[in-house]
């Protein structure tokens, strides 16, 4: 049961700290027009089914303290290696203050945590290539911008396969070696998981097609950017970080070659994905 500790949330206060079971503690603040996002949870170090169970009593919180304001709210949901980081590093500094109010979301938040009837903004890429980048970008854990140590699974991961190459050809082949780890990678790996872990299935992500308020694409992030810019009333001044480290992207000088027997594998792997992605791009 949510249990509201301070009374920020009812008497106009900035900030609101909900205590939930009493062992974990979610503290809210109150962003442009009036709402409350989540923007801290402690303990962070808690089972997979206390995350779940806390992930529902947050958008109840949410749900309750917004109920009687009719600013719009408006989610970008961040799929790794599209260019996400990028943006986040701009509507960051308008999150407080743009027309529609801003939650920018983690890697984990998926479009059944947006509640019914707020819009969403996301961000894709090409299957393939976001395979290629968010391989090497979790080979280095990160790093320059980030360090996020391996997981014990990425650990077997990265010492089986060097390259993207190498992953999608023990991928292709069921007898290789390495290919239950292979595909343990493509199930596993944040940056290499299917888009549907985000949009849950093509019938749900239609179910909630007058939710999305735009679709951008790493492919024309720079023009796709100025877009939402118009769309968020962010200065059209603004740019997107031009550095590889802001802009988290991966060296240039990488090996990104797949040979087509893998990319064929690849392209099927992500069969999905690429319907997901004519879907959207239908949207526009």
């Amino acid at each position: 049961m949510i249990k509201i500790e301070s009374d920020g949330a009812v008497n106009g206060g900035s900030h609101a700290v909900v205590r939930w079971n009493s062992s974990c503690e979610l503290t809210y603040q109150k962003v442009h027009g009036g709402r409350y996002t989540l923007i801290e949870r402690a303990p962070t170090l808690v089972s997979r089914e206390r995350i779940q169970s806390a992930n529902i009593q947050e958008r109840q919180f949410i749900r309750m303290a917004n109920q009687d304001n009719d600013q719009q709210t408006v989610h970008l949901l961040h799929i790794g290696k599209t260019g996400g980081t990028a943006v986040k590093s701009v509507l960051k500094r308008y999150s407080d203050s743009v027309d529609s109010p801003l939650v920018l979301h983690a890697h984990k938040s998926t479009l059944a945590d947006v509640p019914v009837g707020e819009k969403v903004v996301m961000f894709l890429r090409d299957p393939v290539s976001r395979f290629i980048s968010g391989f090497y970008s979790r080979q280095r854990k990160g790093q320059p911008r980030y360090l996020s140590e391996w997981k014990p699974f990425e650990e077997k991961v990265f010492a089986a396969f060097s390259t993207p190459a190498e992953l999608a050809s023990a991928l292709l082949e069921p007898t290789h070696e390495h290919h239950d780890v292979a595909r343990m990678a493509m199930k596993r790996v944040m940056h290499l998981r299917q888009y549907r872990f985000w949009y849950g299935d093509l019938d749900y992500f239609r179910s909630r097609l007058d939710d999305i308020l735009f679709v951008g694409f790493q492919e024309s992030l720079d023009a796709d950017f100025a877009i939402l810019k118009g769309i968020l009333s962010i200065p059209a001044t603004e740019l997107l970080p031009t550095d590889d480290v802001s802009a988290h992207r991966n060296p240039a000088d990488l090996d990104r070659y797949i040979p087509p027997e893998g990319i064929s594998c690849l392209r099927q792997w992500y069969a999905e994905d690429y319907e997901f992605i004519e879907l959207c791009r239908s949207l526009r």
